[in-house]
């Protein structure tokens, strides 16, 4: 609902053929044709059994827990303008499908007294279309007085609006809420910088947000203080007042994201379409048109609504590659988790390592002091040591003198036994010579001593001559 939304035309307008048509569009655009680029086969190979269907169903739980994961990292408040006659009918359509997938979602409406389930905040505001300003500036107070610091960007559509959360998400990942910025699909009437479509829907980040409730909606310089007015034309002017450019939102091949119209209205646009007038960049025609990222679409009505999340997050084609790179996914979860468990292992082996350190450290203390002790004994014994190499040397010393003597104990035995021999020699000699001479004679050594009473033989022979002549 913006300044330029009664030029559009509504689904409801749409025929059955442009139904049919975009249900076709959506069916031509499934994952395995636009992601992984390959053909249709005749037939399906024999062997695919149970438990490769398994594995990609896996496969497809193990991808939704990982998209959760990923819109968590992103808190995103979804504000919603609707009216208390379309609670049960377009916001409750919104809440079945992609709001859900906001971090916190809110409606923005007015009371009529009816009870109802959905998290409304309602503005004071006159129930009437010229009021979207009034029930737009109360939304976007409520968002900096509640969610500041809870949220880091808030996204403000109508309730015809569709979003792709995880595209929007994957979109402001590599951004920062801290600084002041502002997406949708700009448009270039009305405020010299332009503004965002608010049914396409437009996105304010912490900082802008922050800004415009504090010092924007009541500073009559920057915001109009009226109630009525074209809330995104009003908002326009509020990011210029207070300095804060457009930001681009197309992707890198200059494609929206934001649609200001239906998937049908959109992909079947003409030359002389309104948007031309208004859009900043000129709308692409045909395929072209749109991102393959798209964020939003406006003029989306219930049933709609729940064809596209159909289409978009419950269909599947069963083709070979596709299966194969779920189950690939769900081999590569479970070696995920498999290696969650070894890094868990991992930690307790280094906790464990950790409280071993200190008793090591003790040991290696000990040891160190034990070291110590050793090489002091070893000092100790280095004299020892050579007092027995000088006792060993002289003990060789000893037994080398010990050797000499009984050497010489050894000749002198043999010389003594010579001596004994050459005696009993003389001993027979003198025998011999006594037998001859008929006088015991003794042996030739006693001879030669005086007083023996030995008869030197000489003095024998003169007394044999005496005695002969003594005869005669």
């Amino acid at each position: 609902m913006e300044g330029e939304e009664k030029k559009g035309s509504g689904f409801c307008s749409c025929s059955k053929g442009k139904l049919l048509f975009v249900i076709l569009i959506c069916f031509g655009t499934i994952e395995y044709i636009t992601i992984y680029d390959v053909q249709p086969t005749s037939a399906f190979p024999a062997d695919y059994t149970f438990n490769f269907f398994r594995s990609w169903s896996e496969g497809m739980e193990t991808l939704a827990e990982e998209q959760a994961l990923q819109l968590r990292k992103v808190r995103l408040l979804c504000l919603v303008v609707t009216i208390p006659k379309s609670h049960n009918t377009r916001a409750q359509t919104i809440m079945d499908t992609w709001g859900k997938r906001c971090t916190y979602i809110h409606f923005i409406t007015t009371h009529d007294g009816s009870n109802s389930s959905l998290p409304l905040i309602f503005s004071p505001a006159e129930e009437t279309y010229m009021h979207l300003w009034a029930k737009t500036k109360y939304g976007m107070q409520y968002a900096y007085d509640q969610y500041n610091d809870k949220v880091d960007w808030v996204l403000k559509v109508d309730d015809d609006t569709y979003v792709i959360v995880e595209n929007l998400i994957t979109f402001l990942e590599m951004k920062d809420p801290e600084e002041a910025s502002y997406f949708g699909c700009h448009m270039k009437m009305t405020v010299a910088q332009g503004y965002m479509s608010g049914g396409a829907g437009y996105l304010l980040s912490r900082k802008a947000v922050e800004m415009l409730a504090t010092q924007g909606l009541t500073n009559s310089s920057i915001c109009s203080q009226s109630q009525d007015g074209y809330e995104d034309v009003e908002i326009g002017n509020c990011m210029q007042g207070l300095g804060i450019k457009p930001g681009n939102s197309r992707d890198p091949q200059g494609e929206e994201r934001f649609l200001p119209q239906s998937p049908v209205d959109i992909l079947n646009l003409k030359n002389d379409s309104w948007l031309f007038s208004y859009m900043a960049k000129a709308p692409q025609l045909g395929m072209q048109c749109c991102s393959s990222l798209a964020i939003t679409f406006h003029y989306v009505p219930p049933e709609l609504m729940r064809t596209l999340e159909y289409l978009l997050y419950k269909l599947r084609v069963v083709h070979p590659h596709f299966m194969l790179e779920r189950g690939q996914t769900a081999l590569n979860s479970s070696l995920a988790a498999m290696l969650k468990t070894t890094t868990g292992f991992n930690s307790s082996l280094v906790t464990k390592l950790e409280t071993m350190t200190p008793h090591n450290s003790s040991l290696l203390a000990m040891l160190e002091t034990t070291t110590g002790f050793n090489l002091s004994q070893v000092a100790k014994l280095e004299p020892t040591t050579a007092l027995n190499s000088s006792l060993a040397a002289m003990e060789q010393t000893a037994a080398s003198l010990n050797s000499t003597l009984l050497s010489l104990m050894e000749t002198t035995a043999a010389l003594n036994a010579s001596l004994l021999a050459m005696a009993e020699t003389a001993t027979a000699l003198n025998s011999t010579l006594a037998g001859v001479l008929g006088t015991t004679v003794r042996p030739a050594a006693l001879l030669s001593q005086p007083g023996s009473g030995l008869i030197e033989p000489k003095s024998a022979a003169l007394s044999n001559t005496s005695s002969s002549e003594t005869i005669k």
